[in-house]
């Protein structure tokens, strides 16, 4: 009998063959599943989502960062841009930066080190001139 695709071959334990030995044998049925289409369908939309804007302008890297009161700094893709912005003084929980030529104070929690080698500013509305009040984050890199 020809075998088809449905064909399985087998070592069967139970059986032995004509030098005692164990028998190759060959089941008809379903061969071995592969991956269960539900996991390759999470996966392939994992991967999608990852390379889709709107989590943060710049990558995934900023997810985990957050401003003063505790937000993320990088709610959509439009609140995070690269911007200059460089540290001018430290002192206590105020930190001076300044964003574009304009010197803000920002509490301390709400500046980060930014893991590129550029600077970003993350706002609420960038048609507004730098301010505290409009100021979510900014990230700086080291020696700016």
């Amino acid at each position: 009998m020809p075998m088809s695709s449905a064909d399985v071959l087998a070592v069967s334990p139970h059986s032995r063959g004509s030098d005692g030995g164990a028998a190759i044998v060959r089941r008809r049925g379903k061969q071995a599943p592969g991956p269960p289409r539900r996991l390759v369908c999470v996966l392939l939309a994992a991967l999608l989502g990852n390379a889709s804007p709107g989590l943060s302008a710049h990558g995934q890297w900023t997810d985990h960062y957050q401003d003063e009161k505790g937000m993320p700094c990088c709610h959509l893709a439009q609140d995070c841009q690269s911007y200059p912005v460089r540290m001018v003084a430290h002192q206590g929980e105020e930190t001076v930066v300044e964003i574009a030529g304009h010197p803000v104070t920002l509490h301390r929690d709400a500046v980060h080190f930014s893991e590129t080698v550029q600077t970003y500013w993350c706002a609420r509305d960038f048609r507004l001139p730098p301010t505290r009040e409009h100021t979510r984050c900014v990230f700086v890199v080291a020696g700016t």
